[in-house]
Formats: structure tokens, C-alpha cells, sequence
């Protein structure tokens, strides 16, 4: 029996529209990426990441969080692992005082959360994905008291001897992790579905729709709204672009609503009328209250019933 990971806690900086994207061409850079978050800005740059960077990003933050409150560590003195992995990250600015995390785990433990095979030629393709992780730049800003503060640090650092891995994530990843606010998305749910579109759509909801309620307090969103969140700020090149986009995304809520999390129940259900759809999250059995919430980014959703036009998350 697999030992798969049931959830994964990731930031909601980590979801801005178009970090992660369902097909990636050649050369593709990252494209205005870019968002507000307590009182300030975080922005990526580097190569352009697909779903199967997101599938290895969910699967180490899974894995972090089950080392439990071991995997959160200040990064050390000059002569530790910790202190290495942290150099690293090369973080620079205030971000420097922020602590981050470590875990340690085999290939085939990311493979298997990742929903990837145990083959060679998966295990070379972690590495290639792990790389390119490593590579991208996260830029935050805050401005208090008048003053603006900035730093940089990468998305991760990595090392391995064979197939044994040693991963240390941002500081923002680490926060949400070990308590700070945060996003939960079911592996499981996840490892139901094929087509990247409906990977990439499964985790913007799980930040966006909380278990027991409806997208946008049930006033739902344009399927071109939603295209956005999936495919980012690049334009679009065709009117037949916009088309299939369309029709993917229908695809892709159809296997999200057939998709069974963990206790063998559909958690997804989900209506279109012309251009617009409603997405729910059902409660899962034997839930209280909002303990299995994903996340307090809900929270920071401010919605204006009375604006007929808006239907986009506004962050505070």
C-alpha cells in the first residue's frame, strides 16, 4: 500500500495566476505574475512552471507538513546543513530573518504525492522539475509606516545523493505550512484527475471555495475569469484560443465534479449558464464547523454584492 500524502498546505502567493500553467512552451519565461498581499506586493520571475511543477511543489509541501513541527528551522549556523540549504534559497532583504523549512525524503516518496511514476526516467524528470523550481525568483515588498522593505528569495533549494532529497521551501511556504495562513488541497481529490486544466482549476478553488459554500458567496464567475486563474495574464491569441479555452474548462469542472476525495464522497459540484458557472464544495462527513477549511485566504476575499459586474476575488 502507497503511503500517499491525503492534503497539502501551500501559500496563497502560490497560486497567483499564471505561476503554474497547463502546457508550457519552450523558452516560455513567467508573465505578470504578480499580486497584493498584506500591504505590499509578491511577484515571481524566472522560467514558466506547468502542472507538474504545481503536482511537485504540493507533494513536498505534503511531505514537510508530515515531519510536523520538526520540519520548521531558522537557517542555522555556517557550518550546518540547515545553514546550506538556506544559502541556497539566496534570500536577501528583511526576508533573511524569516525562518524556512527542511525535509528530508526519498524521490519516490515526492513521486508517489506527486502522482508521477517510480520509473528512471521519473525520477530524472523530479530532477528537471526540482531545478526549475529551484530557479524561479520570488520578489516581497511591504510598506508600514511609510516605508517600503523588499527582498528576494528562490521558491526552494534542493540537494539529493541518489534518490534521497533534502528540500528547503520559502519562508511563505513555511508559514503556511506550520500555521500561517494557507490553502489545503487534496491530494487525493487530485490524483483523480488527468487533464491539466482541471489540476491547475482543482487548486485555484481549494483557495477560493470553502468546504460547505459556493464560488464568490454563490454569485459564481465568468468561464473567462476563470480561463485567467488557469492560463494567467497572457493574452490570448486567437478568438478560436478563447473557444477551446471554453471548452476545456467545461472538460475540466465535469472531472473535478466526478473527482472522490478520501472518504469516497465527490466533493466538487458545479452549473454553467451561457458564460457564467457556479462552482460548490461540499462539507465532508463528520466535519465541524470550518476545521477543515482551505484556508484563512478566504477570509481576506471581499466580495460587493452589490457591484453586478464583479466577479473577482478582491485582496485586502
Amino acid at each position: 500500500m502507497k503511503n500517499v500524502s491525503s492534503f497539502a498546505k501551500i501559500d496563497p502567493a502560490h497560486v497567483l495566476d499564471g505561476l503554474f500553467v497547463p502546457k508550457v512552451a519552450q523558452g516560455q519565461a513567467l508573465y505578470g505574475v504578480e499580486g497584493a498581499f498584506d500591504n505590499g506586493t509578491v511577484r515571481f520571475q524566472g522560467v514558466q512552471l506547468g502542472v507538474e511543477h504545481q503536482s511537485v511543489l504540493l507533494a513536498i509541501a505534503a511531505r514537510t507538513g508530515r515531519d510536523g513541527a520538526k520540519g520548521v528551522v531558522a537557517h542555522g549556523t555556517s557550518s550546518d546543513l540547515m545553514a546550506r540549504q538556506w544559502s541556497l534559497l539566496e534570500v536577501s532583504g528583511p526576508l533573511a530573518e524569516e525562518d524556512v523549512s527542511l525535509v528530508e525524503c526519498t524521490a519516490y516518496a515526492l513521486l508517489i504525492d506527486a502522482g508521477m511514476g517510480d520509473s528512471t526516467g521519473n525520477y530524472k524528470n523530479l530532477l528537471r522539475l526540482l531545478e526549475q523550481l529551484g530557479s524561479v525568483v520570488m520578489y516581497r515588498s511591504r510598506t508600514e509606516t511609510g516605508h517600503t522593505t523588499g527582498g528576494l528569495t528562490h521558491l526552494l533549494s534542493f540537494q539529493h545523493v541518489d534518490d534521497r532529497l533534502i528540500v528547503t521551501l520559502n519562508y511563505r511556504l513555511t508559514h503556511a505550512i506550520f500555521g500561517g495562513q494557507n490553502i489545503r488541497v487534496s491530494l487525493h481529490e487530485r490524483h483523480n484527475l488527468r487533464n491539466p486544466v482541471a489540476k491547475i482549476l482543482h487548486t485555484w478553488l481549494s483557495a477560493y471555495v470553502r468546504e460547505g459554500r459556493s464560488l464568490m458567496a454563490g454569485h459564481g464567475a465568468k468561464l473567462d475569469t476563470l480561463a485567467r486563474h488557469v492560463w494567467g495574464n497572457r493574452p490570448a491569441t486567437s478568438d478560436g484560443v478563447v473557444r477551446n479555452r471554453r471548452m476545456l474548462l467545461r472538460a475540466g469542472l465535469e472531472e473535478i465534479a466526478d473527482a472522490r476525495g478520501l472518504d469516497g464522497e465527490r466533493a466538487w459540484s458545479y452549473t454553467i449558464a451561457g458564460k457564467k458557472v457556479q462552482v460548490n464544495r461540499s462539507k465532508p462527513l463528520g466535519c465541524v464547523g470550518d476545521d477543515l477549511t482551505p484556508g484563512d485566504v478566504a477570509e481576506r476575499l471581499a466580495y460587493d454584492p452589490a457591484d453586478p459586474d464583479l466577479d473577482e476575488p478582491r485582496m485586502n
